[in-house]
């Protein structure tokens, strides 16, 4: 799974990334992923901001270069080309197949800190929410919060928290559509989770700024 410590090594695997995204047909591409076709780039947008993919690299639409993981996730994105339709139906991560080995790690970076980050604070969590472009998922009918974020146009994630109570501690958790697979493999999924993880976080800390 991604280790934020380890930039040289995912700047090398971005490289090999880019070199693959000068060979693909984005214009044919476009529709699959939700993308947004624009003078020979992609436009797709990841937690209602948008980013542009390029033959040469992906960046922001004023020219900055996002973190590493977004970067990976959207290179990966593109070149999985969409493949399927979403089935509507929710699953945590560890309900794909072969997620035992990421399912520790996992915890630890992405929900774990998630339940810690927000307990006690269910409209914090309500308003960076918002802020990431999420939405309500009252149909879930589940957790004293959730909500659906845009992460990916055609991959959206979902969160379930419970708040801290006298007997419990705060939980979260991840949820991602059924056919997720069809768009990214295991880690960048995982990765996926991180990212909101750190936007959530971000926001959070606007709000207190």
């Amino acid at each position: 799974m991604f280790r934020p410590d380890q930039p040289r090594h995912y700047e090398e695997v971005y490289a090999g990334l880019v070199a693959r995204l000068a060979t693909v047909d984005f214009r044919w591409l476009a529709d699959g992923l939700g993308a947004q076709y624009e003078a020979g780039a992609l436009v797709i947008f990841s937690f209602g901001k948008p980013y542009r993919v390029t033959k040469t690299g992906i960046t922001d639409l004023a020219g900055a270069v996002p973190p590493i993981d977004l970067r990976m996730v959207l290179a990966y994105y593109v070149l999985h080309g969409g493949s399927a339709e979403l089935s509507g139906q929710w699953v945590s991560f560890r309900d794909f197949k072969d997620t035992t080995f990421f399912m520790a790690t996992y915890k630890d970076i992405v929900e774990r800190p998630m339940a810690e980050l927000f307990s006690g604070q269910l409209e914090a969590l309500k308003t960076c929410s918002q802020l990431l472009g999420g939405r309500d998922l009252p149909e879930l009918g589940t957790g004293d919060l959730c909500y659906c974020y845009p992460a990916l146009p055609n991959l959206p994630l979902a969160l379930v928290f419970y708040d801290a109570d006298e007997e419990l501690s705060a939980s979260a958790t991840v949820l991602y559509d059924l056919h997720s697979t069809f768009f990214l493999d295991l880690e960048c999924l995982a990765v996926l989770g991180l990212i909101l993880k750190e936007r959530l976080s971000a926001a959070r800390q606007q709000l207190l700024s």
